[in-house]
């Protein structure tokens, strides 16, 4: 499904240093994940794996060393 598709390009995303422009995202999936994946995003900042910073979603320090924790919880 779309979705499916959406999440796991966000994870690829993910994966980069400056991590994902969430406007940007949604524009060109059609897929916004602060909708979608706001109980994980949620979860995923306040375990310290994430960081939203304007608009901007992006691994900490910490969520670069445990990215696959991260990225299963979003798939």
């Amino acid at each position: 499904s779309g979705g499916a598709h959406a999440r796991e390009a966000l994870t690829l995303r993910l994966r980069l240093i400056d991590g994902v422009d969430l406007d940007d995202f949604a524009a060109q999936w059609e897929f916004d994940p602060r909708r979608h994946l706001a109980r994980q995003i949620e979860t995923l900042v306040a375990d310290g794996l994430l960081r939203d910073e304007a608009g901007r979603l992006a691994l900490t320090s910490r969520g670069l060393l445990l990215s696959n924790e991260a990225f299963a919880r979003i798939l």
